[in-house]
């Protein structure tokens, strides 16, 4: 299980001009992955009858990661949520797989089904003081996301990280939630 927490801000400029810019800060690409979350759901999930967080926060994901390191896993993400939409905390429950087409077939076997999927290039970055993730997501754009850790254990060190390096991002929303965006427009398909 991990538990942290975490801010998720859009960029708001071109991906060329955020490389140049966090280069002029000092930010030096540390490692690169591959992410590609399928997500499942209840095949029982009467969708019409909760909202959309709601609907998120009982999914499965099987999560293909590619990058040094990195290993398939299923995964369950538990986050509490505040009234405003902002994460007040969170844990993942992740098991390690090694085969992707299996859990989902095992997944599938025990009543759940395919919903969406979310495919993400990510570069993580570092000055050696502060570390963040650029997340390249297929279908919503380029994201930064800062977690807690030792030396920012709360959310306001991390909106003042990024305030202080001048990150180029959108003020209005901390808390993007991926998951969220891409079951609505599931919804939204149906």
């Amino acid at each position: 299980m991990t538990v942290g927490n975490e801010i998720t801000v859009r960029i708001s400029c071109k991906k060329s001009d955020f490389l140049c810019f966090i280069k002029d800060k000092g930010f030096k690409a540390t490692r690169t992955f591959i992410l590609h979350d399928y997500y499942y759901f209840p095949s029982d999930l009467d969708f019409k009858s909760f909202s959309i967080r709601d609907i998120v926060r009982q999914a499965v994901l099987v999560r293909d990661i590619q990058g040094e390191s990195y290993k398939p896993l299923l995964t369950f993400k538990k986050k509490e949520i505040n009234d405003k939409g902002e994460i007040l905390n969170q844990k993942s429950y992740n098991c390690p797989i090694s085969d992707i087409g299996a859990a989902k077939q095992f997944l599938e076997a025990i009543g759940y089904k395919y919903g969406f999927e979310i495919f993400e290039n990510g570069t993580v970055f570092s000055d050696g003081k502060a570390e963040f993730e650029l997340k390249d997501i297929k279908e919503l754009g380029l994201l930064i996301e800062v977690e807690t850790y030792s030396n920012f254990s709360s959310i306001d060190m991390l909106k003042k990280l990024l305030d202080d390096y001048e990150f180029p991002y959108d003020h209005s929303n901390y808390f993007v939630k991926k998951a969220e965006i891409f079951t609505e427009r599931m919804l939204n398909k149906k």
